[in-house]
């Protein structure tokens, strides 16, 4: 997920000296990042950003993602709540709905031969990596409702009974905004205390 706000511009596309061709910082990350993870992604990557419902869904072509951040327009204020939260929102729903499902799976019960007869079992949502690249400098109020959100997620996979911990979040920090850095501290701190998440500069 790529924080696409007006603060976030400088680093989208930054002109080299010496009149070289354009260095696109953001678009690079994306590139290389991507073509590390696709590896290891069964359905592909998602792009999404902060400010736009403009996305990439399933993709494995890295050059696509980078090209997509190129050419999106950065602006506006910076808000992680409106697409960052939801997702990180939804996916502890379906965790949570699998977990419940889990519970009430009997699995000593005897059934009859016939495979029918036995309930089959919860499937459990497919393993989230979420990837921030933002300068953490997000409008008053932004980091309070992320840091509830992933707080409330840490707690509810720590207290499920199920074995599995198919999320991880990473926060990759651009420049050194003084607001950034305070922010993204807290959210790192949050990390660290409920090991669901994990804040990298």
């Amino acid at each position: 997920m790529v924080d696409d706000s007006q603060t976030m511009r400088k680093f989208q596309a930054l002109d080299r000296p010496g009149g070289h061709h354009t260095q696109y910082e953001v678009a690079n990350y994306v590139d290389v990042l991507s073509y590390i993870l696709k590896r290891h992604s069964i359905d592909g990557i998602d792009l999404y950003f902060f400010n736009s419902s403009e996305s990439v869904k399933n993709s494995r072509h890295s050059t696509k993602l980078a090209t997509s951040v190129r050419k999106h327009r950065f602006s506006g204020a910076s808000s992680p709540k409106n697409g960052l939260v939801q997702i990180l929102t939804d996916y502890n729903k379906a965790f949570q709905a699998y977990s419940s499902a889990i519970r009430e799976y009997p699995p000593n019960r005897k059934y009859s031969i016939l495979p029918l007869t036995r309930p089959r079992l919860p499937k459990c949502p497919p393993p989230l990596s979420v990837y921030i690249l933002t300068d953490g400098a997000w409008e008053l109020g932004e980091v309070d409702a992320l840091e509830g959100v992933i707080r409330s997620l840490a707690e509810d996979l720590r207290s499920s009974e199920s074995s599995k911990r198919p999320i991880g979040i990473q926060f990759i920090r651009f420049g050194n905004h003084p607001d950034g850095i305070e922010q993204l501290e807290v959210l790192g701190r949050v990390s660290r205390s409920a090991t669901a998440a994990d804040s990298h500069k």
